[in-house]
């Protein structure tokens, strides 16, 4: 499955990257950090372990980074689940695009042959960026926004 997931890597490096950094988030593939000084804006595509699937996570920090037990994250290293968020959750496919095992993730098992495909693919996930800034900004939901507890593999 490596070799399935690099080439949709290809098409992130390609089309979600130059995308991510124009909405000013310094990329750092699989994760994406906005600082804005009093929030940092964190997105991180998540993998599913058996392959052939992904989610983003999405979240927003405000404060100072600090851990419970005291210790500081630079916020240039900061990843999602490392210190409680103002806010956490997942952005994904519709409904209708669901996997069935997977809610919310975006299925590639089946056409990680197809270059055109997966850049199609890519191309809806920049398709989000409006509804993730939307989130990011006011806590708005959308139909592609998941409660960052829904189903994990």
């Amino acid at each position: 499955m490596a070799s399935k997931s690099r080439k949709l890597r290809k098409s992130f490096k390609l089309i979600l990257e130059p995308a991510m950094a124009e909405a000013g988030y310094v990329v750092d593939c699989p994760n994406f950090r906005r600082d804005r000084g009093d929030t940092l804006d964190v997105v991180d595509i998540q993998f599913w372990k058996e392959g052939g699937a992904f989610i983003l996570n999405v979240a927003r920090y405000v404060g100072p980074l600090e851990g419970l037990n005291g210790f500081s994250v630079p916020r240039d290293r900061i990843e999602i689940g490392m210190l409680p968020a103002l806010r956490q959750d997942r952005i994904g496919p519709t409904k209708s695009k669901r996997m069935e095992k997977l809610v919310g993730w975006y299925k590639f098992d089946d056409i990680w042959d197809d270059q055109d495909s997966l850049d199609k693919l890519s191309e809806e996930v920049v398709g989000l960026l409006p509804q993730l800034e939307a989130w990011l900004e006011d806590g708005s939901m959308t139909p592609n926004i998941s409660p960052e507890s829904s189903t994990y593999p």
